[in-house]
């Protein structure tokens, strides 16, 4: 398997993504494929090592979720993404479905776990994706389809999947209070 965690940048281009993937998309600096899939872990690794499983069951108002479900709902969230990229780059053509965020947190059992465990599931899942975007090739980078209703190629999926990890962490900095 040829290696694609080499330097050189991974450009996008605008009509790559649709506008609902542009938030997540503006969160993550232009680099090699290994750069931007790694751009938000220093954070994981601050936040995990800051906080503890009490900490981790508290939420910033009532109805919001706790710090261990907006964790989950990211390793979810991406597990999703690399599906959709797996499929665009296989060639599918149709609309990819969304997903109801809310009723997988919910059935999510996340409150029921440790940091500890979430962080193992979370850094896996990292590695996993990273050996998915290893085995697609340059054009397969290239490729889009639509998910959700919106467009998106697959390496604009690889900003993606970092880039809402950045967003929550962002909410978890300013709305839960958490310094990291």
């Amino acid at each position: 398997m040829k290696e694609k965690f080499i330097p050189g940048i991974i450009e996008l281009n605008d009509d790559e993504y649709g506008d609902y993937y542009a938030g997540y998309i503006s969160n993550i600096q232009q680099g090699s494929l290994l750069e931007i899939l790694n751009s938000d872990m220093k954070d994981w690794e601050s936040l995990f090592t800051g906080i503890t499983d009490q900490e981790g069951l508290r939420a910033y108002a009532p109805g919001k979720w706790t710090v261990k479900e907006m964790i989950l709902h990211c390793i979810d969230t991406e597990r999703i993404f690399c599906t959709r990229a797996l499929m665009i780059a296989r060639g599918e053509s149709k609309n990819i479905p969304g997903y109801d965020h809310e009723a997988y947190v919910n059935h999510s059992n996340a409150n029921d776990r440790t940091l500890e465990s979430l962080k193992l599931e979370l850094f896996n899942q990292r590695t996993s994706t990273q050996t998915l975007f290893d085995t697609f090739s340059d054009s397969d980078l290239k490729k889009d389809g639509i998910a959700n209703d919106n467009k998106v190629s697959v390496r604009a999926i690889a900003y993606i999947i970092p880039g809402h990890c950045k967003h929550h962490l962002k909410v978890l900095r300013e709305k839960y209070e958490l310094e990291f």
